[in-house]
């Protein structure tokens, strides 16, 4: 029998304060309502919280990075000023995972998983990082290829309109996945079948 994809990774890339964590949340909130089992996923790292009860991140210790590392259980993992930021692969236990991601995270996610629904959030041409954002800069990989590109005009209107086109987007990608799934399994079927009836017309004929 074939089944439906499970476990959709989708990440979202994008230069610092361009808007991916009001993406990710909007994008959460809207699969919730369309009774969609999304959950944004929290990288875990060794930065010290900079405001009180910040929750953008499950915050920890070098520690629990090395077991995680020996426990060969990290999934994605980044370093930005001397801090490390990683995902474990028991976080991604949801049917549509989103995952806020440098460029680095996406090449790592493409490693494991090659059916990752990848956005990309770029600011306007003439619109500038912020300057207390600067020293956080990212230079990005040209050569990922995403699967959809968002131009944010700086407003979470804009962001929030976005997400019915992008869950169409992801609605289209796994359809896509799906009869290029069946092709496959149909093959395979198809394989086993011609060397059963094969095998069995060799031993009528001994």
């Amino acid at each position: 029998f074939k089944t439906l994809m499970i476990n959709m990774i989708i990440l979202i890339a994008g230069d610092f304060a361009v808007g991916k964590d009001t993406f990710a949340d909007e994008l959460t909130t809207q699969m919730h309502y369309k009774g969609m089992d999304s959950h944004k996923i929290l990288s875990k790292t060794t930065r010290n919280p900079r405001y009180k009860d910040e929750n953008t991140h499950i915050f920890t210790d070098k520690l629990e990075y090395q077991i995680d590392f020996l426990d060969q259980q990290i999934l994605a993992e980044t370093q930005i000023a001397n801090n490390y930021y990683w995902t474990t692969k028991k976080q991604f236990n949801h049917d549509y995972n989103i995952y806020v991601v440098d460029s680095k995270g996406v090449t790592d996610m493409e490693k494991t998983h090659h059916t990752c629904f990848k956005i990309l959030i770029e600011r306007p041409n003439n619109k500038k990082t912020p300057r207390t954002q600067r020293k956080r800069h990212t230079e990005w990989d040209n050569n990922i290829k995403y699967n959809y590109i968002i131009n944010n005009d700086s407003t979470i209107e804009n962001l929030k309109k976005q997400t019915q086109l992008v869950i169409k987007a992801i609605k289209q990608y796994e359809q896509d996945l799906q009869k290029i799934r069946d092709k496959k399994y149909d093959v395979l079927i198809n394989h086993v079948l011609n060397n059963h009836l094969k095998n069995k017309n060799n031993k009528k004929g001994e």
